[in-house]
C-alpha cells in the first residue's frame, strides 16, 4: 500500500501557495516501491508540452518527465486501458469525460480518483486529501489499467500514479518534513505554469480556474553535483559528449516518423517483446551417429575452449559422423538398357572439428563406386544381387583459416582472413556446372573483398590446383591422366551478382589435348517479377584434329524463374541452352550427371537407380525446359511437373538422333523429421533413338 498526498487548489492561487508543511498536523506513512521496477517503461507522450532548458536538462534521470503526461492526448486512455493485461484479458476503453486546458491542443482526461482515506486541514487553510492506491509486487505494475471514470463526474483534476519518495543524498540527515517539501514548490509553480497558458476560450473549453490540479508527479530531484539548474545548452551538449553541431539543430518529436509499435500504442510492451522468446518450441533434431565434445545441436553458449594454439585460437574438439542412407526401386529404361533394380547407397562424413576455423573432414561411400550401387538388379527375368564395397575416402582434406592460425601462434587477433584448404578436396563452382569433384589439391580464397575502382561492393576470389584424380569425358576413364590450375571470383556488383573462371587444363601424357577452360555468368532480377541467370562455358586450345577434340566449342544456359505472389511457394521457370562443339565442365564426379543437370529434371541423374534421362552433354545441341515447382504452404512438400526438348544442329553428338521430347514430375514429402519419401516418373522420346523412360520410388534417411 502506497499512501499518496494530494494537494487539491485552484490553478489562480498557485503561485501564492506557502509549501511550508506542518508535519505536526498530519502523520505522514511513506513507503519506497519496489526497487526492481523499471521506471523507464512508463509510457512517453507523443508530445511533450513546452519547458523550460534547465528543467529538461536535469540529470540524472531515473523517471521521465512526469508533468508531460497530463498534455498528452489520450495517455491515460490509450497506451494503458486498450492495451491487454498480460494475461490477455481485453481492458473496455475508458469513456472518461475529459476538459481543455487553455493551451491550445492540451486536452486532460479524467480518470478516476483513488479513494479518500483521510482528510487533513491544515493551521493555514490548506486541506490535504490522503488517498490510497493499491500496487503490486509484480513489476510491470506500471502497465496496468487506469480504472474507467464514471461518465457522470465531470473532469477536475489530472491524476498520475503514485511515485516513490524523492531520493536523499547519501549520508544526509533529512527530516520527515524535508522528504514531503523536497521539490514540491517547483512542482506547484511548474504545473501552474503549464495549465495557465492564455488560448481563447470556447464552448468546448471551459474555464480551467475552476479546475483542481492534484500533485502532478515529476523525474526525481537531481542528486549532488551532478546537474545545475542554471546550466545552459552548450554547457549540457559538451558535458554530455555530444558532437558540438548538436546546438544547431532544432528537433521536436514530430520531426521523426511514426513510432513501430502497434497502432493505438505508445510505449513498449515487455510482455509482446518477451512473447518472441516465449513462444518457441523445441524442434525435432536427427543427433549424428557419433556426436563427441559439443553436441551437434546443443545450446548455443560457447564453451572456453583450450589454449593450445594460444588464447586468440582456442581448442574445443569435436567429432561427428553423420550423413544419409538412400535406398530405391526402379523400373524401366535409360539410354544404357533396363533399369529394373533395387539399389542402396550410404552416404558417411566424418567431421573432426579443432578450433572454430581448422578441421579435418572425410567422407566414404562404402557402398558405391565410380558410379556402381549395391543393390538387386532384374535382368533377363532373374534377380542378381551386386554387392560393391568402397572403404576408399572419396574427400579427405584439411581446412582452415591462415589468419586465425597466425593470430593464435602470435597471441594476437587474427590480422586477416585467408581460408585455405589442402587434400583429397570437393571442388564446386556455378552450382556445380563448372566444376563438381574431389581432386586431389590444394585451394585458398580471398573473402570479403571490395574494389572502389571497379565498383565492386563485394567479391571473393578462390585460386585451386587439382594434381591428381580429375574425373572428365574429355580424358576418358582415366581419373590420372589431367591436372588442372585455375581460379574462380564470385562478384556483387552493377546490380546483381557476377561468377567467373578460368583454368588451365594440363594432359600428363598428351600435352595436345590440353585446353583452356573458361566460364562467366550474370544473374539478376528484372522489374521485380523476372529472376535471370546467364551462363557461357568456353573451351578452347586442343591441337588436335576436329573429330578428335574432346574439350572443345562452348555451352550457353539461360535461367529464368517467374516471381509470383506467392514465391515461396509457387515457382514458375523456363531454362534454355545452346551448345556447340563438345563443351566440358573442367571436372564432374560419375555420380554427378551432365553439364545440363540444372536446366532441368529431364536432364538429371538421380544418383541412384540410373533414371532415364534426355541427352544432358549439350554437345551441338539446343533446347530446354519449362516447369513449376510447387511447395507446400507449410514448405513441407513439392510436386515439380516438367517438359523438356532438345534438338540437334551438327554431328559430334551420337547420343542425339532426331528432336527428343521428355515429360517428367517429382513428388517428395517428409515422413519424419529425418526421413523421407520421392517419387520420381519420366518418359522420353528420342527421335530415331529408342525411348527412355522410368518410374522410381526413393527411401532416405538422414542423419
Amino acid at each position: 500500500m502506497i499512501i499518496a498526498s494530494l494537494i487539491a487548489v485552484p490553478c489562480g492561487m498557485a503561485n501564492a501557495i506557502d509549501p511550508i508543511i506542518d508535519m505536526s498536523q498530519i502523520d505522514a506513512v511513506s513507503t519506497l516501491t519496489p526497487s526492481h521496477v523499471d521506471w523507464l517503461s512508463v509510457p512517453l507522450p507523443t508530445q511533450f508540452p513546452t519547458r523550460s532548458f534547465a528543467s529538461a536538462g536535469l540529470r540524472p534521470r531515473p523517471l521521465p518527465p512526469m508533468d508531460a503526461f497530463a498534455a498528452a492526448q489520450s495517455v491515460l486512455e490509450g497506451p494503458l486501458q486498450q492495451q491487454p493485461t498480460a494475461r490477455g484479458a481485453v481492458i473496455a476503453p475508458n469513456s472518461a469525460p475529459g476538459v481543455f486546458g487553455r493551451r491550445p491542443g492540451h486536452f486532460v482526461r479524467q480518470p478516476t480518483p483513488a479513494p479518500i482515506v483521510a482528510k487533513v486541514e491544515m493551521k493555514n487553510g490548506m486541506q490535504f486529501d490522503l488517498r490510497a492506491t493499491e500496487t503490486m509486487s509484480d513489476p510491470d505494475w506500471l502497465r496496468l489499467p487506469v480504472p474507467a471514470p464514471p461518465s457522470e463526474l465531470h473532469a477536475q483534476v489530472a491524476m498520475a500514479r503514485p511515485r516513490r519518495l524523492p531520493m536523499l543524498e547519501s549520508g544526509a540527515e533529512t527530516e520527515a518534513d524535508d522528504i514531503l517539501s523536497q521539490g514540491f514548490n517547483d512542482e506547484v509553480e511548474q504545473s501552474s505554469e503549464l495549465f495557465s497558458m492564455e488560448s481563447p476560450a470556447t464552448e468546448d473549453s471551459p474555464n480551467v480556474d475552476d479546475e483542481t490540479l492534484v500533485g502532478l508527479p515529476r523525474r526525481l530531484p537531481p542528486i549532488g553535483d551532478l546537474a545545475a539548474e542554471e546550466e545552459s545548452p552548450r554547457d549540457f551538449i559538451a558535458s554530455a559528449g555530444m558532437s558540438p553541431i548538436a546546438s544547431q539543430l532544432d528537433c521536436t518529436l514530430n520531426d521523426f516518423s511514426a513510432t513501430p509499435l502497434p497502432g493505438g500504442t505508445e510505449y513498449n510492451n515487455p510482455y509482446a517483446a518477451q512473447w518472441i522468446y516465449d513462444s518457441k518450441a523445441a524442434v525435432p533434431t536427427q543427433a549424428p551417429w557419433i556426436e563427441w565434445g559439443r553436441l551437434f545441436y546443443g545450446d548455443g553458449i560457447t564453451p572456453r575452449g583450450r589454449d593450445w594454439f594460444g588464447p586468440y585460437n582456442m581448442v574445443r574438439p569435436q567429432f561427428y559422423l553423420y550423413g544419409d542412407y538412400r535406398t530405391g526401386i526402379s523400373a524401366g529404361r535409360n539410354a544404357a538398357g533396363r533399369t529394373d533394380n533395387w539399389s542402396t547407397r550410404l552416404n558417411l562424413d566424418m567431421d573432426l572439428r579443432i578450433t572454430d576455423t581448422e578441421r579435418f573432414h572425410g567422407f566414404i561411400g562404402p557402398l558405391d563406386r565410380a558410379g556402381k550401387v549395391s543393390g538387386i538388379q532384374l535382368k533377363d527375368g532373374e534377380l542378381d544381387y551386386q554387392s560393391v564395397i568402397n572403404p576408399n575416402f572419396v574427400t579427405a582434406f584439411f581446412e582452415g583459416d591462415l589468419g586465425a592460425m597466425w593470430g593464435g601462434f602470435h597471441d594476437q587477433s587474427s590480422p586477416m582472413e585467408l581460408p585455405f584448404t589442402v587434400g583429397l578436396v570437393p571442388l564446386l563452382f556455378q552450382n556445380g556446372i563448372w566444376m563438381e569433384d574431389a581432386v586431389t589439391g590444394a585451394a585458398f580464397a580471398l573473402p570479403a573483398r571490395h574494389s572502389r575502382l571497379l565498383n565492386w561492393a563485394n567479391y571473393d576470389v578462390t585460386f585451386f590446383a587439382a594434381v591428381d584424380q580429375i574425373n572428365s569425358a574429355a580424358f576418358g576413364t582415366d581419373e590420372h591422366a589431367a591436372q588442372a590450375f585455375g581460379n574462380a571470383w564470385f562478384i556483387e556488383a552493377y546490380g546483381g551478382y557476377i561468377e567467373t573462371g578460368y583454368a588451365f587444363v594440363r594432359d600428363r601424357n598428351n600435352a595436345a589435348k590440353s585446353y583452356h577452360n573458361m566460364t562467366a555468368s550474370f544473374t539478376r532480377r528484372y522489374f521485380d517479377r523476372i529472376s535471370n541467370s546467364v551462363r557461357v562455358i568456353v573451351n578452347s586450345g586442343q591441337n588436335l584434329a576436329k573429330d578428335d577434340r574432346t574439350a572443345d566449342g562452348g555451352l550457353l544456359l539461360v535461367e529464368n524463374s517467374w516471381i509470383t505472389s506467392a514465391p515461396l511457394t509457387v515457382v514458375p521457370y523456363a531454362n534454355f541452352f545452346y551448345g556447340w562443339g563438345r563443351p566440358q565442365s573442367v571436372a564432374r564426379a560419375a555420380n554427378s550427371g551432365g553439364i545440363l543437370r540444372n536446366t532441368g529434371i529431364n536432364f538429371d541423374t538421380d544418383g541412384l537407380n540410373g533414371l532415364a534421362t534426355l541427352d544432358p552433354t549439350g554437345a551441338d545441341t539446343a533446347g530446354g525446359s519449362i516447369g513449376v515447382d510447387l511447395i507446400g504452404n507449410q514448405l513441407d512438400r513439392q510436386l515439380l511437373i516438367e517438359a523438356s526438348y532438345l534438338t540437334e544442329h551438327g554431328n559430334l553428338n551420337p547420343g542425339v538422333d532426331g528432336d527428343q521430347f521428355g515429360l517428367g514430375a517429382r513428388y517428395q514429402f517428409p515422413v519424419s523429421n529425418a526421413t523421407l519419401l520421392r517419387f520420381d516418373v519420366m518418359h522420353g522420346w528420342r527421335g530415331d533413338l529408342p525411348s527412355v523412360y522410368g518410374t522410381r520410388m526413393e527411401y532416405r534417411w538422414k542423419f
